[in-house]
């Protein structure tokens, strides 16, 4: 797995199997859930 960081988000890409069909996902932001002020 490989995390990005552009200076403001967090990302990386997803890949999901379900019933033998696959899907991938680039560039999935990764929310931390933190706060910044």
């Amino acid at each position: 797995m490989k995390i990005s960081f552009d200076g403001q988000l967090i990302t990386t890409s997803l890949i999901v199997t379900f019933r033998g069909r696959t899907l991938q996902i680039d560039d999935m932001i990764i929310d931390t859930g933190s706060l910044t002020r």
